[in-house]
């Protein structure tokens, strides 16, 4: 066989998780020392990129995995952090108090999401299901190679 082996045995597997506990201990202790010898400027862009990261994981977590296009995670990040924009811009408020409201907000404008939808009965719900369920059985038959013609 070329190339490495296919799957690890017994010694291996846990020579190779060591050396990924090890290297996560040593990358956590590295990023929790950033603030210390990184100017404000590169936190404030791996700030980003971090916070952009998480966003696509959640993204791919919905979409990706789950099949399903929510545009509600998106709306409340977006509410969330607009609001705190415009208290900071406008009315001078701190930027942790800024946080802290930019997160309420988007808790209420969750809550008036999601109220109405649980409160689906009947034909509402079960057409709701079904589209859902139409959609993941589709989406399957397209990953596993049978195509309609």
């Amino acid at each position: 066989m070329c190339g490495r082996k296919a799957f690890l045995d017994g010694a291996d597997h846990e020579r190779h998780r060591s050396r990924l506990i090890w290297g996560g201990v040593i990358l956590a202790i590295v990023a929790a020392t950033l603030p210390w010898w990184l100017t404000g400027y590169i936190l404030g862009v791996l700030t980003v990129a971090y916070y952009f990261g998480v966003f696509a994981m959640s993204w791919d977590l919905l979409f990706g995995f789950a099949g399903e296009v929510n545009f509600g995670p998106t709306f409340l990040i977006g509410l969330g952090a607009y609001s705190a924009a415009i208290l900071n811009a406008h009315a001078a408020v701190p930027i942790p108090l800024c946080v802290i409201a930019g997160g309420l907000v988007a808790l209420v404008g969750g809550l008036l999401l999601a109220v109405p939808a649980l409160r689906l009965r009947g034909a509402v719900l079960r057409s709701r299901h079904a589209r859902r369920g139409a959609v993941a059985a589709e989406r399957d038959r397209d990953l596993r190679g049978h195509h309609r013609r």
